[in-house]
């Protein structure tokens, strides 16, 4: 019993420091999330940015793909990620909630709570990280 139990500790301590050296620690910009993650993709992508003005969204401007409200921290992203998927760009994080235009579908799309800092940020090509958080 006991060679089992030391077994399990030891298997348990392997898993530890598995899941430590791939975790990293980034800003606690959203509370929630407590600040710790795996990173779980990286790549270079071109951000963008849009808001909640008619000619940049479909006839309901206000509110995501996902059917929650806009707001900030949102990010429209390609197809292949699914709805609450979170990125690390720029030293922020966000939350996939929207869906970008097809012919779009191989950047990220930033919320911004106005046209004109949509327009202000511009098409940036960034480093982008997948990444969940710890628990």
């Amino acid at each position: 019993m006991l060679t089992t139990l030391q077994q399990a500790i030891s298997a348990l301590a392997a898993l530890i420091t598995i899941v430590n050296a791939q975790a990293a620690v980034l800003p606690e910009n959203n509370a929630f999330l407590g600040g710790r993650f795996i990173i779980t993709e990286e790549f270079e992508a071109k951000v963008t940015a849009y808001s909640s003005s008619v000619d940049e969204t479909d006839s309901t401007p206000f509110i995501a793909a996902d059917g929650s409200a806009v707001g900030e921290g949102m990010i429209a992203c390609p197809r292949r990620f699914k709805f609450g998927t979170l990125f690390y760009i720029n030293e922020l994080i966000y939350k996939c909630n929207d869906r970008m235009a097809l012919r779009f579908d191989d950047r990220l799309d930033l919320w911004a709570s106005s046209k004109e800092k949509a327009v202000k940020w511009g098409i940036k090509s960034l480093n982008v990280r997948v990444i969940e958080p710890l628990y």
